[in-house]
């Protein structure tokens, strides 16, 4: 079930990034809790599924290395020794600079404007006329909000980071931001057609769509063409005739044993030489 699925997944991600627990532990809180209770099955399930993809994953590295490899452990080790040496960042980097560089309007189109996962059994036209949420519809809005939330909070307590580390809850915010843009849609649908008049006796309805739906799309668009700018022509700008460059140098060097090293930057494109 959706419980073991879960657990297996948890465990893969953990051996990625161990602070994809904190990712996972709210989506795992929503499926094994119901009514303040507690599904024994589902949980049984659930953590059955993690150990055992966990032991698939310590046996798999254990054999490619020839020694007992705990890969989450050493991931830890690693940061808390070396994280510092690639640059070391403000904890509220993350949440007051990160998070607003990579999706900008969407965050208030998420946060602010209260959007929710809709039940699937409802349609838009219900869900509309109601103007409110199915009690699951809730818990599984605050189960992804609070994934995102607690999944920042852990990537905050590193002493580097980028905004690349919070690619995982991207799916989450895109998702959440489509359904609540979609939800402001459905509300604003013109009302259905008299039964009997076809659509060439009326004329063209106006634009249904709702001005928070077009300003959060041009402000999406805007946002993005503005990091292209910046990491194009700004952020990267140096990088790039510094290989153009050293590739003129190339050519007229007759040594084949030149070696270029780059820091303080992301990785050198090698296109560019």
């Amino acid at each position: 079930g959706s419980a073991a699925w879960l657990g297996a997944a948890t465990a893969v991600g953990c051996f990625w990034r161990p602070t994809f627990l904190a990712l996972a532990a709210p989506l795992g809180a929503f499926v094994v809790v119901a009514d303040g209770v507690v599904d024994g099955r589902r949980l049984g399930a659930g953590l059955g599924a993690f150990f055992a993809a966990a032991g698939g994953l310590v046996a798999l590295d254990s054999w490619y290395y020839g020694r007992l490899v705990l890969t989450p452990l050493n991931h830890l080790r690693f940061n808390r020794r070396y994280a510092a040496r690639f640059g070391r960042h403000a904890r509220a980097t993350h949440l007051c600079c990160n998070l607003p560089f990579l999706f900008g309007p969407l965050l208030i189109v998420v946060f602010v404007s209260g959007a929710g996962t809709r039940e699937p059994k409802a349609s838009s036209e219900d869900l509309a006329k109601k103007n409110t949420q199915s009690p699951r519809g809730r818990r599984l809005d605050r189960a992804l909000k609070g994934s995102c939330l607690a999944y920042v909070v852990a990537l905050s307590s590193v002493a580097h980071q980028e905004p690349r580390f919070l690619a995982p809850i991207a799916p989450v915010v895109f998702g959440a931001a489509a359904d609540a843009l979609a939800a402001s849609t459905s509300s604003n649908a013109p009302p259905p057609r008299p039964p009997g008049r076809s659509a060439c006796s009326e004329s063209r309805p106006p634009n249904t769509t709702p001005w928070r739906v077009r300003a959060a799309a041009a402000a999406w668009l805007v946002a993005n063409a503005g990091l292209v700018g910046f990491y194009a022509l700004a952020h990267q700008a140096g990088l790039l005739r510094l290989l153009g460059g050293l590739a003129d140098v190339a050519r007229e060097s007759s040594s084949a044993g030149d070696a270029l090293v780059t820091l303080g930057c992301y990785v050198a494109p090698r296109s560019a030489l």
